[in-house]
């Protein structure tokens, strides 16, 4: 039996490995497992989200929403001593090992992860909400990523997130246009955009 990566509780046996990468002159080791997105290594769509957001964020609060094994959440600590980090997956197998990931970088002072389905399990406000949204898992779930974040940000905090365009990227953008008052595509690559949606 296999189950998806966006599943609570994976019952495919685990295999731990772990993958390398590099990012703005950093290199960061990561451990992965079965039943987690990009078990073999960072996605095209994810670096491509990375290399804006490096750069757009600077300080403050941050949700990585379906954070896998961290990827997003660990990479922007790593790069960016003044922002503190929630994680947040509804894989169980996910949150572990993003806990593990952070420890194992020493980050674990600023980075908080935590098992939820969607945002039940979240408290506060955040000034960016950052996500490679599960496409998979259907756009009822997508439409709550969207709608949740504009309730968890900070008036003036953005969603950033990363859609193929023959994904959806177009309908995204005009849902998003619905919801929060500014959005911009900062960048379109190998057939990703890069979505900003301001509160």
């Amino acid at each position: 039996m296999v189950s998806h990566y966006f599943t609570k509780d994976p019952v495919t046996p685990s295999k731990e490995r772990t993958i390398t990468y590099k990012i703005n002159g950093l290199t960061i080791n990561l451990t992965t497992d079965t039943n987690v997105f990009a078990k073999n290594g960072i996605d095209q769509g994810t670096m491509i989200l990375l290399k804006i957001i490096t750069k757009e964020i600077n300080t403050g609060k941050v949700l990585d929403i379906g954070c896998g094994y961290g990827v997003i959440g660990l990479t922007l600590a790593s790069l960016i001593p003044d922002i503190r980090v929630v994680c947040s997956d509804i894989n169980l197998r996910a949150v572990s090992l993003t806990i593990k990931n952070a420890r194992a970088l020493e980050l674990s002072n600023r980075v908080t992860a935590l098992q939820s389905n969607l945002y039940e399990n979240i408290e506060g406000n955040f000034d960016y909400v950052v996500t490679n949204p599960p496409i998979r898992a259907g756009k009822k779930v997508l439409d709550s990523i969207y709608t949740g974040a504009y309730q968890r940000l900070n008036t003036g905090g953005a969603l950033y997130l990363v859609v193929r365009r023959k994904q959806g990227a177009e309908s995204t953008v005009s849902r998003l246009i619905e919801i929060y008052s500014h959005v911009d595509v900062l960048i379109k690559d190998k057939g990703y955009w890069v979505i900003k949606a301001t509160k």
